[in-house]
């Protein structure tokens, strides 16, 4: 090979790890998920939640992801981050579409940091028909498999365990209320 292929190749590969390099800062390491942002109307933010058990949205298809309604569009947005304004009350509803993953310590099963250290929760069965709303301050994973997951804000003090969906019933919804700090909080 004579010199000037040689160095015209030794570019395409500088070049070739160049754009590899910067496609790989660009997506892994400046990406981030979108965050949707929460207006208050009266001191109250309305958040809903879903966790869906599969759906094409990731490179693991079989992975739990969760996604956010947007207020304003409705739509529902592949993420984990939202924004509420400080010092309002937030209720969040979490639509629970995964089956049993109990927690490995029932003290995850306890509803810590909502207001009055509860949640409401209710089932809809295969006909979209919603059972009463029951207040509940745990959710016992550890009794017959009930907790898919658990919401946690650390850093708030907020945990709360989403309860099951059966194979017979549509979403579960636990729903939560908490005052949201001043500042801001991830």
């Amino acid at each position: 090979m004579s010199v000037p292929v040689r160095i015209t190749a030794l570019l395409v590969a500088f070049a070739a790890v160049v754009v590899g390099a910067a496609f790989i800062v660009v997506h892994y390491v400046l990406g981030s998920p979108p965050t949707v942002t929460f207006n208050a109307s009266g001191g109250v933010t309305n958040v809903v939640l879903q966790e869906d058990p599969q759906n094409n949205s990731s490179s693991k298809p079989d992975w739990v992801s969760y996604f956010v309604q947007d207020p304003s569009t409705k739509q529902w947005v592949h993420t984990t981050l939202f924004s509420v304004p400080a010092g309002t009350t937030v209720h969040m509803t979490v639509l629970g579409y995964d089956g049993c993953t109990p927690p490995r310590n029932n003290f995850w099963s306890q509803i810590q940091g909502t207001i009055g250290g509860t949640a409401t929760v209710s089932v809809v069965n295969n006909k979209g028909v919603a059972t009463p709303t029951r207040r509940v301050s745990v959710i016992n994973g550890w009794a017959g498999c009930t907790v898919a997951h658990t919401f946690a804000i650390p850093s708030l003090g907020l945990y709360v365990p989403i309860a099951r969906r059966t194979p017979m019933t549509r979403p579960t919804t636990c729903a939560a209320s908490r005052r949201a700090r001043p500042g801001r909080t991830r």
